[in-house]
């Protein structure tokens, strides 16, 4: 074997003996980025599905949509999410669906800067690897060991008319799934009591605490709270039942509104990751007379909550 030399020195591809690489493994790339970009949208839809309640908390500060649209907007995503991950691991229209995935990253990137601004997190600037990943397979295509050739070759117009047949099936499906398990309850009309109720609310600053942190009104009211956040970063406030999801920014004032429709009793909670006090910072709803037999509790459907459901009794 010729040895590579660079000024008298070995070259790293040398050192590292790449050049014992035969040129015939490099088409396998397809395959190494079709894997692990499977596992991250696989994850991604996993967590979609399986814990709603964050994933449409994080939809409803991005997009500004009611909670309905919010849940279900996160119901069909983690549904795409999964089956771009089944296409990459079994090789199947990879351009189309890695062009997909592309899409689906960059329009959250930019969703995400064009409303909270550029940021030091990590967590966001991950999305770039993401969309680089993407692109190259775009480019690259399926790769090796992939059931697109074997599709091609069975291609015929049942086999179309089979896929539109298939597609109808599973839109019904996951439209009586989503109504069923993942539709957000309590959500419809209501009599409203024509009073308004305005509250003034702070949160403390580097203590993780609302004041006043019960709030009552009655069902129907239309609720308008002020709230200051004293410190220097980013809360929420949310209770999921009523559709409410509202970021706090730092050093300001957010008003908040919304009508409470069944009475109950209920936690709201910081809705943004906020450090180590975030799964303490959790407040109560008084929703009618407690006396008239009303729920003691209705839980939220977030990654807080079992922590946030056991403080309000």
């Amino acid at each position: 074997m010729t040895e590579i030399v660079f000024c008298d020195k070995p070259k790293v591809e040398a050192f590292l003996m790449l050049e014992l690489l035969p040129a015939k493994y490099q088409h396998f790339s397809p395959l190494f980025l079709r894997i692990g970009l499977a596992f991250v949208f696989l994850f991604f839809g996993i967590q979609k599905l399986t814990n709603p309640g964050q994933a449409t908390s994080e939809t409803q500060l991005i997009t500004g949509f009611e909670l309905a649209d919010a849940a279900a907007v996160n119901f069909y995503l983690g549904l795409t999410e999964i089956v771009i991950a089944a296409s990459f691991v079994l090789g199947f229209k990879v351009r189309l669906f890695a062009f997909l995935s592309f899409f689906l990253v960059v329009t959250f990137f930019i969703s995400f800067l064009s409303k909270y601004g550029v940021s030091l997190n990590p967590d966001l600037y991950r999305d770039i690897g993401l969309i680089g990943a993407s692109g190259a397979l775009f480019l690259l295509g399926s790769g090796p060991i992939s059931i697109e050739k074997f599709f091609a070759k069975q291609e015929t117009s049942m086999n179309k008319y089979l896929g539109l047949v298939l597609f109808g099936v599973v839109l019904l499906t996951t439209g009586f799934v989503y109504q069923q398990y993942y539709r957000p309850q309590n959500i419809g009309g209501f009599e409203s009591t024509g009073e308004v109720v305005e509250i003034h609310m702070k949160i403390l600053q580097d203590q993780w605490k609302w004041e006043p942190d019960t709030i009552r009104v009655n069902p129907g009211d239309r609720v308008v709270l002020h709230i200051f956040n004293e410190d220097a970063y980013d809360h929420g406030f949310a209770i999921d039942v009523f559709g409410v999801n509202k970021r706090l920014f730092p050093k300001s004032t957010t008003t908040v509104e919304f009508t409470p429709s069944i009475p109950g009793k209920f936690n709201f909670y910081c809705s943004v990751p906020c450090g180590q006090g975030h799964y303490d910072q959790i407040g109560t709803l008084i929703v009618g007379d407690e006396s008239a037999g009303a729920p003691s509790i209705i839980a939220n459907k977030n990654f807080a909550c079992d922590v946030a459901n056991k403080s309000v009794n």
